[in-house]
């Protein structure tokens, strides 16, 4: 009873841990110990198992019910439980499971070696309250004649019904007995069947034991075909890859059946498609026709390849091939090779054959041994060779004294890695010399050596002959400066001298009457000089400027007569003039034909002695004039006559008491006729034997007398007597020597040294004439004239301007601000006396 009770507690305490939990062993392991020994001195075999039928624990010998399993490890009850009560142990477990209740099962027979056990189950169902965790305690009752425990309502009574149920299992034992009998029969008869069968299947075991044999052989052969195949198929891949060929193959209803990685730039969404037709693809290819070309190669079985190009711009050589398998077309492989490089490349080449070939200049190939390899449109020109000089030698073309040295350049090559340029001359086929700048370029192959030479030849026989300009221009550029250092020498010593002179004297007023004749004479021919310099850059320039008008030239040529005058009677050279007899109209500037006289005029009386005679003839010939200057003077030596007219060209034999000169009046002289549409020719018997110079101009029509030229409106209606002058110069010494000129010859004269205070004078005095200067400080002669224009008061003054610079675009911007006439600076008395003489009073002239 004691075992009963004990067992009651601990399974209270199982099935409530918290009663128990007080006296838990965790914290004490001599007490835990204890409570073993009691566990299985009061407590019946028994095994705790959790939900899934794991064993927990086992408690007081119940490993006797449980039976090795080998070498299986398995902690399920149901593996370890013995095999005669497996069967009501796993039931009874799976009813406590499914109606959480305490199941009895009783009568049970246990078979072992010291003999049959009777035993009884009791399976109690357990929760853990704090975890939910369920689990099942087994009891085994071996003692017999105990008395059973009293069952609670919960614990249903199962031994009766189990004893009920024997009867019946025993009646169905019975009759399934006879059944098993019957069947045992039957099975021994399907047995011996089987047996027999068993023999057969033995036989074709063997068999197939042979046929699994041959099998493995022909599988091993297929094996070592499939490898090879792969490898061939892994060989072909590989070998379409790398050649960069796009390719798709397509069977007869134009599926994709395969295709390599790089066609997928031009079919997008082809390996979405493999087995379905090519129009399901988005084709990147400007070909519309693609489906209709593919389909004509599947008909007539031909290739078929053109050039396309992609939407990018991508050229690609399209070849459509047939598929041909076992003998027939089975579909057909399209290949698309990207050739985008090589036509850029052609179209390169193209270019640079196109350079090469229009060139004008010779563009030809030598080998390493000098023989001509190639040869363009610009050689033949330059050469005058057509091409079949190929195959001879480059010393052919070049001049016999170059030859050394265009050989050693080429020969230099072969160590050499840059471009040689050399100036040398060549030779034409009709022997003609060519200058020729040659560029000769190694042209070498991969492994470095010279193999050939590019040779450029470019014709500069114009660029050397305008060299040998230069280098003559710079020779006249030296002549001219020194003839021009020279020439301003003499007369700035003789002003020099006779400043000091005038300094010096105290008595005697034929001294300074004759200093100040040196120093306005030489005055003059300094600047004579500067007019000169200044022609000398309109001539270089080509910027000599023309005013044309009808006028009488006859009327030109005595001004320039009366002009001369009075040097020729200085030098005592006796000057004839046969002056033609009427009018004769020329179109053109009287000034610069005028000066065309003065300066063969001039020319002559330089070379020409003392005594000697100048004549001066003007006639008439059919629809031109004709001027001849003649003289008796040095002559020209015959191989001068050529270069007579050049620019700074002077004959050495030109007198001590020379004028002087910078050699650019017959110079000026030609340009000056042939700009009238005219000639000028020279004539000498030689040296001593003088010389003799005629013009030739063009008449023009007799004009009207309305169309001759005349002053302007506004100019005349400005005129009248001039009484009083403004002078605006802002360089003293000039202000003060001009106005002391006009004083002298009776006019009131005022000077102002800066624009503003001219500006103030010019309106306050009302003079009769303004001699304005345009550089002034403060504003400039332009905005005077502008001001002046601008009020009533003041615009019928006659503004005269007075500046350095002569240009007829100077003249312009003058007469364009306000101003009636202009003056180039250095100031010419005469140039004044003309301007005042034509608007002063008579009485002054």
């Amino acid at each position: 009873m004691t075992s009963i009770n004990s067992k009651k507690v601990f399974l209270d305490s199982l099935s409530d841990p918290s009663k128990a939990a007080l006296d838990r062993p965790d914290a004490n392991l001599p007490l835990l110990n204890t409570y073993d020994q009691l566990l299985n001195l009061h407590m019946p075999p028994s095994m705790l198992i959790s939900e899934s039928n794991r064993i927990l624990h086992v408690f007081a010998g119940a490993t006797q019910f449980l039976r090795p399993i080998g070498s299986r490890v398995s902690n399920n009850v149901a593996d370890q439980v013995h095999a005669d009560i497996r069967v009501p142990l796993v039931t009874a477990v799976q009813r406590a499971k499914r109606e959480q209740t305490t199941v009895n099962v009783a009568g049970l027979r246990l078979e072992r070696p010291d003999g049959p056990l009777n035993l009884k189950l009791l399976v109690r169902p357990l929760q853990d309250p704090a975890t939910s965790e369920k689990s099942f305690l087994i009891e085994f009752d071996v003692r017999d004649g105990i008395e059973t425990p009293p069952q609670s309502a919960a614990e249903p009574e199962v031994e009766l019904a189990a004893t009920e149920d024997v009867a019946a299992r025993e009646e169905e034992l019975c009759g399934a007995h006879a059944r098993v009998k019957a069947s045992i029969e039957q099975l021994q008869s399907t047995n011996q069947e089987l047996v027999a069968s068993n023999q057969e299947l033995q036989h074709a075991n063997e068999k197939l034991h042979r046929v699994k044999g041959e099998l493995l052989t022909a599988n091993a052969e297929f094996q070592r075909k499939i490898a090879e195949l792969t490898e061939l198929t892994d060989d072909m891949d590989n070998l379409l890859n790398s050649t960069h060929v796009d390719t798709i193959f397509l069977d007869r209803q134009l599926k994709v059946r395969k295709f390599t990685p790089d066609i997928t730039r031009i079919f997008s969404g082809i390996r979405q498609n493999v087995g379905r037709g090519i129009e399901n693809c988005t084709c990147n290819l400007d070909n519309d026709q693609l489906v209709q070309e593919i389909r004509q190669v599947l008909r007539s079985e031909a290739p078929y390849e053109r050039e396309v190009r992609d939407r990018k711009g991508y050229i690609f050589l399209m070849r459509i091939l047939p598929y041909v398998s076992r003998g027939s077309v089975d579909g057909v492989v399209l290949t698309l090779i990207d050739i985008t490089s090589l036509r850029q490349a052609e179209s390169q080449l193209a270019e640079l054959s196109d350079i090469v070939r229009q060139s004008d200049d010779a563009v030809f190939r030598v080998d390493s041994a000098g023989m001509i390899r190639s040869w363009n449109a610009g050689a033949e020109q330059l050469y005058g060779r057509t091409k079949q000089i190929i195959g001879q030698h480059l010393s052919l073309l070049v001049h016999m004294d170059q030859r050394k040295e265009v050989l050693g350049v080429l020969n230099s090559l072969t160590n050499s890695q840059t471009v040689q340029r050399i100036q040398t001359q060549h030779l034409r086929e009709d022997g003609v010399t060519v200058d020729v700048a040659v560029s000769i370029s190694p042209i070498r192959n991969d492994r470095g050596d010279m193999v050939a030479a590019s040779v450029i030849a470019r014709d500069i026989s114009d660029r050397v002959r305008a060299e040998d300009e230069i280098r003559d221009a710079v020779r006249q550029r030296d002549r001219f400066l020194a003839m021009l250092s020279h020439e301003l020498r003499n007369p700035l010593g003789a002003i020099v001298n006779a400043a000091r002179l005038i300094a010096a004297t105290t008595e005697g007023e034929v001294n300074q009457k004759r200093a100040t004749e040196v120093v306005i004479q030489q005055s003059d021919q300094m600047s004579r000089l500067l007019d000169d310099l200044l022609d000398v850059s309109r001539v270089t320039l080509g910027k000599i400027e023309l005013k044309r008008k009808t006028f009488d030239l006859v009327e030109t040529v005595q001004e320039a007569v009366r002009a001369l005058e009075d040097s020729f009677k200085q030098y005592e050279l006796e000057l004839s003039f046969d002056c033609y007899e009427g009018s004769l109209f020329i179109d053109g500037d009287p000034v610069r034909l005028q000066q065309v006289v003065v300066n063969l005029l001039r020319n002559a009386s330089k070379y020409t002695p003392a005594g000697g005679k100048v004549s001066l003839t003007i006639r008439r010939d059919a629809n031109e004039v004709e001027i001849r200057v003649k003289d008796t003077g040095v002559g020209i030596a015959n191989e001068m006559i050529p270069e007579i007219f050049e620019m700074f060209v002077q004959t050495n034999n030109t007198l001590e008491r020379s004028q002087g000169g910078i050699g650019v009046g017959l110079t000026l002289v030609k340009a000056i006729v042939e700009m009238h549409d005219g000639s000028v020719e020279v004539f000498s018997h030689g040296q001593g034997r003088g010389s003799e110079f005629r013009v030739r101009l063009p008449l023009t029509l007799t004009p009207d007398p309305a169309e001759v030229a005349s002053p302007s409106i506004t100019a005349a209606s400005r005129t009248g007597n001039i009484n009083s002058i403004v002078v605006v110069e802002d360089i003293q010494d000039a202000r003060e020597m001009l106005e002391g000129i006009l004083q002298l010859q009776g006019f009131s004269v005022k000077s102002a040294e800066d624009g503003p205070s001219g500006l103030r004078l010019i309106e306050s005095e009302m003079p009769d004439l303004a001699l304005v200067d345009i550089g002034l400080p403060g504003i400039d002669g332009y905005e005077i004239a502008r001001q002046l224009r601008k009020k009533q008061s003041t615009m019928s003054i006659y503004l005269v301007a007075l500046t350095g610079y002569g240009q007829a675009s100077d003249h312009q911007a003058v007469l364009d601000a306000g101003f009636d006439d202009h003056l180039v600076k250095p100031l010419r008395i005469d140039d004044l006396d003309r301007i005042l003489l034509r608007h002063s009073d008579p009485s002054r002239v």
